[in-house]
Order: structure tokens, then sequence, then C-alpha cells
């Protein structure tokens, strides 16, 4: 009797599994559909708000590169016959500006010939404006050159002409034109060619250096990074407002920007950045510094085991 009974329940128990296992293709099916269509939504939502922030962007810009009539006739030169001699004619009325380089951070167009001078920002937007007038496509780029143990961004301007250009982008052809250095068709590593948004966090960042408030310069690059989520400079220039501060909040707050910032770019200069961060306020123990740089050299060890983890797992 008890055979009959486990036989039977060991029967109803195999079909029930049979009928689960039936079901089973269909509801992971459904389950996959599901979460493919939440996939698509949340990337739809993503490309929508960077369409938003593109065009907003774009609106902010303009009146970044905005010129006067008199303005305008300081930059005018003649367009040549081909793209490239119009990239060199305009080279040459760029130089005959006569701007004095400096390292404070950049301007506005206008103020940059207001005043005479400007850095490699500053430099690369007048001639932005230069080509665009001449029907010359062109973008501003940024890229990451080591200087002193620091990473430092330099700027430039992509121009897509045919000639001579050995660079692409998005299909299209450009050569790099860079008046800082009065070159054409400079070639540079990791160069990274600025939509609306990421230039406009680039002058944000600008923005909030010139101002000696913390507060003020905080509140500008958070909205830069509103525009820009994976901005190196802006995620570290907030961590480097945040170790300011001296609290034990902001200071953890600071390590989170830089954290975000090494993730994206392990050059020597986030590093050395980071660790500016880390040891905090300033000692005259010489061995609480000790400890801390041993402290900071584990904490990079472990971030770059997290970093190559996540590049392992990405690649299967």
């Amino acid at each position: 009797m008890h055979k009959q009974v486990s036989e039977g329940h060991s029967e109803k128990h195999a079909q029930s599994n049979s009928g689960w296992f039936k079901k089973t293709p269909l509801l992971a099916a459904a389950l996959a559909l599901s979460l493919a269509t939440g996939v698509s939504v949340h990337q739809k939502k993503v490309e929508r708000q960077r369409h938003e922030n593109r065009i907003h962007s774009q609106a902010k810009l303009d009146h970044v590169y905005e010129l006067s009539k008199e303005l305008r006739s300081q930059i005018s030169y003649e367009r040549g016959r081909t793209d490239l001699e119009t990239v060199q004619n305009a080279m040459e009325a760029f130089k005959r500006l006569k701007l004095k380089y400096e390292k404070n951070p950049g301007k506005d167009a206008a103020k940059v010939l207001i005043d005479g001078s400007g850095n490699c920002v500053s430099f690369s937007r007048i001639l932005l404006i230069m080509l665009k007038e001449k029907g010359i496509d062109s973008k501003i780029l940024s890229v990451f050159s080591e200087e002193d143990g620091s990473a430092t961004m330099h700027s430039a301007v992509a121009a897509f002409i045919d000639a001579r250009a050995e660079l692409k982008y998005d299909g299209s052809r450009f050569v790099i034109v860079d008046p800082t250095r009065e070159m054409i068709g400079s070639k540079y590593r990791n160069v990274r060619l600025l939509e609306p948004e990421q230039e406009y966090a680039n002058y944000l960042v600008d923005l909030g250096a010139s101002s000696t408030d913390t507060a003020k310069t905080i509140s500008v690059l958070e909205d830069a990074l509103s525009f820009d989520p994976d901005n190196i400079l802006v995620l570290k220039n907030l961590g480097i407002e945040y170790t300011k501060r001296g609290n034990y909040g902001d200071y953890e707050t600071a390590k989170t920007y830089f954290k975000r910032a090494l993730r994206l770019d392990k050059t020597t200069g986030s590093r050395s950045a980071y660790i500016t961060a880390l040891i905090g306020q300033k000692t005259f123990d010489t061995a609480e510094m000790n400890r801390k740089h041993k402290e900071i050299d584990r904490q990079i060890e472990l971030l770059d085991e997290q970093i190559e983890k996540e590049k392992s797992r990405s690649r299967r």
C-alpha cells in the first residue's frame, strides 16, 4: 500500500516537473522580452535626455561664441580656393591677431579679443568661429598630455576637410588645427572631439575656475556634470573643490569624484589629484604622512583590481 502511494506520488511529481519544464521556455522567453523591453525603454530615455542636453548646450554655446560686428571684423580673412587653403588662411589670420598666451581659465570669444589674451581653449574658440564663418565644419577637440607628472588638457580644432586629413570621426575625415602651437595636421594621441554638451561642460569648468567662492564653483561644476556625466576634467575639479572644504563628509565626496575620474582616465595626473584629495588636511607628522601614503597606495591597488575585473567582464 505504502509502495503504491509512493509510486503514485512519484508519478504525479514527475508529471508536475514535466509540465514545469514545458512551461519554462515560455516563461524564459517572456522574461527575456520583459528585460529587453525594460532595457530598450531605459536606453530610449537616456538617448532622449542626451538629445535634449545637446540642444540646450548648443543654445548656451551660441552665447559663448557671440561676437559683435566690430569684433568679427578683426577676424575677417579671404576664403581659399580649396578647404585646405581656407584653413591655412584662417591660421595666418589668427597669427595676425597676436594674442598673448596665458594659463588662466578659458574665456568666451569676445573677451579673448577684447583682452588680447587667452589659453588654448580660448584660442580654439576663436579659430572655430573663423573656420565656420567660411563654411568649414569644425569641432573643438581635447587631448590629455602628461606634463610634470600631471594630466593637462590641451585644446585644438578639428576641421572636417578631405585634403591631408588622416583622422576619422563618424565617417568623416578631419585635420587637427592647433592655434596655440600654430600647426596644421599635428598628431595627438587620446584625441576626443567634443559634442556641444561636452564643450559646454568644459566652458563651465573655466567659469568655475575663475571664481574664488568654493560653493559657487561646486554649483557650476555640478551643473556641468549634468551636461556631461563622464567629463574627467569636471570630475577632477569637483574632487579638488570638495577637498578644499576639509570636512569629513566633503572629503568622502571628493574621493567619490576622483574614483569616477580614475575609472575613466588612469593617467599619472588623475592619480596625483586623487592622492592629494586622500591626504586631506595638511600634517607635519612624517609617520602620519607615511601611513597615509601606504593607505592611499592600497586603495589605488584595490581600485585598479576593480577596474581590471570590470574590463574582463565586459570582454566576455
